[in-house]
């Protein structure tokens, strides 16, 4: 009998021994750009601190529905955005995230480069250091600070 209870302790503590870890074996940079690759609809946008709307008016431009904005990151490396209005971005290029930080990401042409937070299959949110000159935004100074808060769409 005392040798049944020994065995079936033993099974159960290495059931639960097993059965509980927390480690996860996936690589940040692989979860990041399979979360990344798809369509992406803007929530939110933000120029220099302040939202799109404001920015807009500060320069003299007309308002934009920010919702129209369109982002899709594709696994093999490309984008394409569209519906960017004034939005210093380029509207289709290349991607990648940054092997040694899973959080930088760089969009060519322009070699902009930003981070990536709040990464889900259900969300994201980027901010880009972009120059204005030549610009619609340029009044607002010679590089902004774009952030974008995006959901799939």
């Amino acid at each position: 009998m005392q040798r049944k209870f020994l065995f079936l302790a033993f099974l159960a503590t290495v059931f639960l021994g097993t059965g509980c870890s927390t480690e996860s074996n996936e690589d940040p940079l692989q979860v990041n750009r399979q979360n990344l690759s798809r369509t992406w609809r803007a929530a939110n946008v933000r120029v220099g601190g302040v939202p799109l709307a404001t920015a807009l008016t500060l320069a003299g431009l007309p308002a934009f529905d920010v919702t129209a904005i369109r982002f899709t990151f594709r696994e093999d490396g490309t984008y394409q955005a569209s519906n960017l209005g004034p939005i210093p971005i380029p509207a289709s290029g290349t991607w990648m995230l940054d092997a040694n930080d899973p959080t930088r990401i760089t969009i060519m042409p322009g070699n902009l480069s930003g981070t990536v937070s709040n990464l889900s299959a259900a969300t994201a949110s980027f901010s880009f250091q972009v120059p204005t000159a030549g610009t619609q935004l340029s009044v607002l100074g010679p590089n902004i600070t774009i952030q974008l808060d995006v959901v799939p769409g």
